[in-house]
């Protein structure tokens, strides 16, 4: 139910500021066991500072069940996925998840921004779907933005916003005297590339794709994208389509092909 119960002290020496500087840490670097066992830093922040909505069964063998609201559980395919990012983003690769319903990919998408506006400083993220909707209404970005004052209520990381609406925010503050932006100035942002995969030409950050499955044009948006984040053998950021396929008239060619 804590994170931690040591007074909030900024002291540079405090436990306080220590425990929080630890948890930065494996955030940004993951966490390695003794034995050498290891999670990525992004599989660390989704485990503990992504609390998604859930199924849980009553008692063992009923089938009555509640949604709730709690952290991951930690499943085996999680730990799968977030190493292969990893090695893709070290290899300047990228990725694609072909999925089924109900694995938590919009949750696991939705920490990926967070993470990067809060421990990168000046960095970008896109989240680009064919449908605005998909994106807004039970889409990504609300859950983006979930996780975001999630945190600004129980951490003592960045919070402050100096663009603040529904398709996108910018983590920073103005300063009192020269009216300067500072802090992190980094950025997330939603892109409906409906008709138009050109919208997505320039965008250098990470770049998501949602529901890649419904996505008409999601190859020709990928390889303007791919021009963005690419220069020779230079990779600026990494980009992940997902979603589900096989669906009857869903424009799934594009994502099969892939």
């Amino acid at each position: 139910g804590t994170y931690t119960l040591l007074h909030p002290n900024t002291h540079p020496l405090s436990e306080y500021k220590k425990f929080w500087q630890r948890e930065q840490e494996r955030i940004k670097n993951g966490m390695v066991r003794e034995d050498g066992e290891w999670i990525p830093g992004g599989l660390y922040f989704y485990w503990n500072y992504c609390p998604m909505e859930k199924t849980k069964r009553r008692k063992k063998h009923s089938k009555r069940s509640d949604r709730i609201v709690d952290f991951p559980d930690v499943f085996l395919g999680d730990y799968l996925f977030f190493h292969y990012l990893e090695q893709a983003r070290d290899e300047g690769q990228h990725g694609e998840l072909l999925k089924t319903r109900g694995i938590g990919w919009s949750y696991k998408q939705a920490s990926f921004g967070p993470r990067k506006a809060l421990f990168y400083q000046n960095s970008s993220t896109f989240y680009a779907a064919f449908e605005k909707e998909f994106l807004i209404k039970d889409g990504v970005l609300n859950k983006t933005w979930a996780y975001l004052d999630f945190l600004a209520q129980h951490t003592p990381f960045p919070r402050m916003r100096l663009t603040d609406n529904v398709m996108e925010k910018k983590i920073g503050y103005k300063d009192p005297k020269t009216n300067a932006e500072k802090g992190m100035l980094s950025t997330i942002i939603g892109v409906s590339a409906k008709d138009d995969p050109d919208k997505l030409r320039g965008k250098r950050g990470d770049i998501y794709f949602e529901e890649h499955g419904v996505f008409p044009q999601i190859k020709k948006a990928w390889q303007v994208s791919l021009d963005s984040v690419e220069d020779g053998e230079n990779v600026f950021g990494l980009m992940c389509a997902g979603g589900t396929g096989g669906t009857l008239g869903s424009n799934f060619e594009g994502a099969e092909d892939m």
